[in-house]
């Protein structure tokens, strides 16, 4: 069975929040990339990976370059980690890169 990947969408004046619930692998990374807009008013992009139930090196690459467009779009990029993406994020180091949050929560109420 293929992969699927569903990406839902909330704006708010202060920040866009794209849900994310399925996979994000070789095959659905794309898709994911390309539903990210960063030309709203919205300061801060939330990418809440809370219930991706797997991820992948590409899946990581699609974190790392919607972040390099966030900057070059003068937004925050702040990831939510659920418990499939939390363990990854900080083998590879990029815990430390990216602005990681437990909850969505906590990331929307970050100054």
């Amino acid at each position: 069975m293929p992969a699927t990947i569903n990406v839902e969408t909330i704006e708010s004046d202060a920040a866009c929040v794209y849900s994310v619930t399925g996979e994000i692998d070789l095959a659905t990374a794309p898709e994911l990339e390309d539903r990210i807009d960063f030309q709203h008013d919205a300061s801060v992009i939330v990418l809440d990976l809370a219930d991706v139930s797997f991820i992948d090196s590409t899946g990581l690459r699609a974190i790392v370059n919607t972040h390099d467009q966030a900057e070059g779009a003068g937004k925050q990029l702040r990831v939510v980690s659920g418990p499939r993406v939390v363990k990854l994020l900080e083998i590879t180091g990029l815990s430390q890169r990216l602005h990681v949050y437990p909850d969505r929560s906590a990331a929307l109420a970050d100054g």
